[in-house]
């Protein structure tokens, strides 16, 4: 979180939070917040749709699916036969 508050501060270079790498770190923000000056896991109402979430720092492309009663962090294929 320091280093996410040091990012946004107005003392950061410009251009700095535009670099891809500082973009990911919008995962942990999606996942924590402070409350009280500690940090704590969102529930799970508190964070973005699954379509807008990202879910891995590594592959920022991987979203959040479920379907019924299955959930998962990654991609959705549809393949049809001709």
């Amino acid at each position: 979180m320091r280093l996410l508050e040091a990012v946004a501060s107005s003392g950061a270079p410009d251009g700095l939070r535009t670099l891809p790498e500082v973009e990911t770190w919008q995962v942990w923000v999606q996942y924590f917040h402070l409350v009280g000056g500690k940090v704590r896991w969102r529930g799970p109402k508190d964070r973005p749709p699954g379509a807008m979430r990202l879910v891995n720092p590594y592959d920022i492309e991987a979203r959040g699916a479920d379907r019924r009663d299955i959930f998962w962090d990654g991609y959705r294929v549809h393949l049809t036969e001709t």
